[in-house]
């Protein structure tokens, strides 16, 4: 008996000092280079990759506001937005399992599931987006301020090493996201 409560205090520790534990859920597809589609107790949650943002791969509002913003065509940004899906869809394959570490009740403006996710592997892809080039960080949406300068230090090096699409897209990306060349 007394051999459980070092299991049960470890347990207990993990899901107050660190945040919940992670669940588990099948991957049913991929929107953008940064929204998923899960699986979760039978229905399908849209989940936005927390802290980061990816260009549009379809027409919707925030492809609109995408255009009057850059300058850039509609073709330019879905480019884009086409080059940062297929990388993802690189990182992740449908059906399989995809770990989610947040609350399901942090919501964005467009109803997704705002949250970490990591593969079985525990390689987390919002922060692999980042760091291979095919997103920019949204520090303030991180949650805390030290998750905040790591996604801001992961897209620094990518753009300064010109991975993903600040290699051969490098000023269409300048442009989308806003950054100074």
């Amino acid at each position: 008996m007394h051999r459980i409560y070092p299991l049960l205090s470890l347990a207990l520790f993990c899901l107050f000092a660190g945040g919940a534990l992670a669940d588990s859920y099948p991957l049913q597809g991929i929107e953008d280079g940064d929204t998923l589609q899960v699986r979760v107790d039978g229905h399908s949650e849209s989940i936005q990759l927390r802290g980061i943002d990816a260009p549009e791969n379809t027409p919707n509002p925030k492809l609109r506001s995408d255009l009057g913003r850059t300058g850039l065509s509609k073709e330019e940004l879905l480019e884009l937005g086409r080059l940062a899906r297929q990388h993802l869809q690189t990182l992740l394959t449908i059906g399989q399992p995809v770990e989610l570490s947040n609350d399901m009740s942090k919501r964005d403006r467009y109803g997704r599931v705002l949250e970490w996710v990591s593969d079985t592997k525990g390689r987390n892809i919002n922060e692999t987006m980042l760091a291979d080039g095919y997103a920019i960080a949204l520090p303030q949406s991180a949650g805390d301020p030290k998750r905040g300068a790591l996604l801001l230090r992961l897209e620094q090096e990518a753009r300064a090493s010109g991975r993903g699409l600040w290699g051969e897209q490098r000023q269409r990306t300048l442009r989308w996201s806003g950054a100074r060349p």
